[in-house]
């Protein structure tokens, strides 16, 4: 029973992976756009030079979002190979 649990496990952990990689792949090719966490509204700084207007934020909200879905896909793809670790545990354990 242990070495079958083991073998579940490892595929879970494996297809976790997969999916992880398969999403990092995607967003980083322009095929999907990342998950929409921070979205920066245009800005301006009063100085005692001016006013120093930041209009075009967009950029700057993409590049954070897609290091924030790069961080969360890394730490998915952690805890599938954590699960998988643990089948081979399972799978050796049965022997």
């Amino acid at each position: 029973m242990e070495k079958n649990s083991g073998y579940i496990l490892i595929l879970i952990g494996l297809t976790v992976m997969a999916v992880t990689a398969l999403s990092v792949f995607k967003v980083f090719t322009g095929q999907t756009p990342p998950m929409e966490l921070i979205n920066i509204a245009p800005m301006a700084i009063e100085t005692q030079y001016g006013v120093i207007k930041m209009e075009d934020m967009a950029y700057m909200s993409k590049m954070i979002n897609l290091i924030l879905h790069l961080f969360m896909m890394f730490f998915i793809l952690t805890a599938g190979s954590k699960v998988a670790i643990i089948g081979v545990g399972l799978t050796k354990k049965s022997k």
